[in-house]
């Protein structure tokens, strides 16, 4: 059994003496004079082939053959799904998946995840990895035929920017020294180190910069080195670490 739509391909293995033609009829309506065609079933169903062939010289004769019931096509079900929502970030990666398909008895997801699947209908999967997805449902009947549908959600990740310069001249702009972001941060550790190793400034919060003095004194222009500790919403669980040097400016 095949499964619709199905591309049957058939062969003409008639022996005549003399050249023949060919005339193919599939069973649903549609017909060819190819001699080894192709024929494509979009509805499921029993059909039942015929070939007929016939010479114009030599022995003249025409031939008809039927095979009853010989191609069965079976119906294929219809792959669909929904992910709600389909942009999050990755501190709130619940997806929720739904079903929306016709015909199937049993399903499998390629979450596109940390080479994760499923094999259920309806469910929810935590996102462990950001950036654009595109998981994928795979729908089977219980005649074993298939199909395939895609969704595709974005994960926003978890982004520090720290600025390498930073101008601490008393104007309106950039004149304190921090790291910025969008999504939470639960514990944080900020330091500043001169270039032989003093340490110059200290937060353990992370809406406050360093302002470029040391002892209320503005230190020298020059490179500076930071280490910044975070547990984020991404990693609740453990201490990330970045490490680098500012440049301040006067």
């Amino acid at each position: 059994p095949h499964c619709a739509p199905a591309d049957v391909q058939f062969f003409n293995e008639s022996v005549a003496d003399s050249p023949y033609f060919s005339n193919w009829f599939f069973g649903d309506g549609a017909t060819s004079t190819i001699q080894n065609p192709s024929h494509v079933y979009t509805q499921p169903g029993s059909f039942s082939p015929a070939l007929e062939i016939y010479t114009t010289e030599g022995c003249i004769d025409t031939l008809y053959l039927m095979l009853q019931d010989s191609v069965i096509i079976r119906p294929s079900p219809v792959a669909g799904f929904t992910v709600d929502p389909k942009q999050t970030d990755i501190c709130h990666p619940t997806i929720n998946f739904t079903d929306l398909s016709l015909g199937g008895n049993s399903y499998f997801y390629w979450l596109d995840d940390e080479n994760r699947s499923l094999q259920l209908q309806n469910f929810s999967h935590d996102y462990q990895t950001s950036g654009w997805k595109r998981p994928m449902q795979i729908v089977t009947n219980e005649f074993g035929c298939k199909d395939t549908a895609y969704q595709e959600l974005y994960i926003e990740p978890f982004v520090i920017y720290i600025p390498n310069t930073f101008t601490p001249d008393n104007d309106e702009f950039n004149n304190t020294f921090n790291a910025s972001f969008a999504l939470e941060v639960f514990e944080w550790e900020m330091k500043i180190y001169s270039r032989w190793g003093e340490l110059l400034f200290e937060s353990t919060d992370p809406f406050i910069g360093w302002d470029g003095t040391f002892g209320n004194l503005k230190v020298q222009e020059g490179a500076y080195t930071y280490i910044i500790r975070y547990v984020s919403c991404e990693k609740p669980d453990s201490w990330q670490e970045l490490n680098g040097h500012v440049y301040l400016l006067k």
